[in-house]
């Protein structure tokens, strides 16, 4: 579910997106934002339609601080750009969540809501199975260590706003590797399982220098799309 406030002073909007747009129990999911303006100086993210006492934690960004609320359960963790990871959630957290945003003076300047839908069971959404579905590709197949390896990506799909790169398994604490938003301009939001090895390319190819045996494994890049669904392709890289 997605719900958006505009901000009368300028074309731009705020949007917050789930994802995924729905989400099993135990399972992590991350509210992604969108266009928050610069000139925030905080924000504060809340379980429920913004009352104190559902709210979860306040970031203010001058300080890269972060202080809990009274809805904060120790599973959310806050990033700079607005968006919230939550860990294991479980079916009482379904609902309704938001997001406001503060100038220097404390004034409101944008007010977003998500949706968050949390299911017994899995739900596979927003995949398709066609053949232009994307891949990703090793080049060169195999590599020697101490050696580069690019893992390219072909047959991206339209309408693209992030790119999150995952070592090993889809955990966005544990095993996140890089999370980049659109535009390209925009920085890249290490996690990590990041080496300080490794090069995003703007078109999603993940570029991994100077390689070990370690690097050896398992790589997932998941593809958001501006509708909130997402692709995800996936690579073994070889290191001998």
């Amino acid at each position: 579910s997605l719900l958006t406030f505009w901000h009368l002073s300028t074309t731009a909007h705020v949007i917050t997106v789930s994802v995924p747009p729905l989400v099993a129990e135990g399972d992590d999911v991350l509210f992604l934002v969108h266009n928050l303006p610069e000139e925030i100086k905080s924000f504060v993210w809340f379980k429920g339609l913004g009352n104190a006492t559902g709210k979860i934690a306040t970031y203010a960004r001058h300080r890269n601080s972060r202080r809990p609320g009274p809805a904060y359960s120790n599973r959310e963790t806050i990033y700079q750009n607005g968006s919230m990871l939550f860990e294991k959630v479980i079916l009482k957290d379904s609902g309704f969540y938001t997001l406001k945003a503060y100038d220097r003076l404390g004034n409101i300047v944008s007010t977003t809501h998500v949706t968050l839908n949390v299911h017994a069971e899995l739900w596979k959404c927003g995949r398709r199975s066609t053949s232009s579905q994307p891949t990703i590709e090793s080049v060169p197949p195999r590599v020697a260590e101490g050696r580069s390896v690019l893992l390219l990506v072909r047959n991206l799909p339209e309408h693209i706003t992030a790119f999150l790169w995952f070592k090993g398994e889809t955990d966005f604490k544990k095993r996140l590797l890089a999370f980049h938003h659109l535009p390209s301009r925009k920085p890249v939001f290490w996690g990590r399982a990041y080496s300080g090895r490794e090069t995003l390319n703007s078109d999603g190819s993940l570029l991994l220098h100077s390689v070990s045996r370690k690097d050896s494994g398992l790589y997932i890049l998941r593809i958001l799309r501006i509708d909130g669904k997402y692709e995800e392709a996936q690579v073994q890289l070889q290191v001998d």
